[in-house]
């Protein structure tokens, strides 16, 4: 009897039938390997799920802090353009005909 046929004669019998004791022993002994087996199985995949679960998890925050990152880099860049529009130039802004920076923090 394959794994198989003896997985689905577990599952499926009621156990009337006249089965000795030591028939009982084996079915029962059999019946835990299979239990340990399966259980062994979805507790490997229930980790593996867990694993990805986390892994995304940190993924997505970490694309959350790089789109912040960009969103406030691309406002500062928007202040300095609104603030560069309608600026007057100075005479050696024109005369070299690059704009000069101030930087406010000093």
């Amino acid at each position: 009897m394959t794994d198989e046929d003896m997985l689905d004669f577990l599952m499926t019998s009621e156990f009337e039938n006249d089965i000795s004791p030591d028939e009982f022993r084996i079915l029962l002994n059999r019946w835990k390997y299979f239990y340990r087996q399966l259980y062994g199985k979805m507790e490997r995949k229930t980790q593996d799920l867990y694993h990805e679960l986390e892994s995304a998890t940190q993924n997505v925050a970490s694309l959350e802090e790089s789109v912040l990152s960009a969103q406030m880099d691309s406002a500062m860049k928007d202040d300095i353009i609104y603030s560069l529009k309608n600026r007057k130039l100075t005479f050696r802004e024109r005369w070299t005909g690059k704009i000069i920076m101030k930087d406010e923090n000093k």
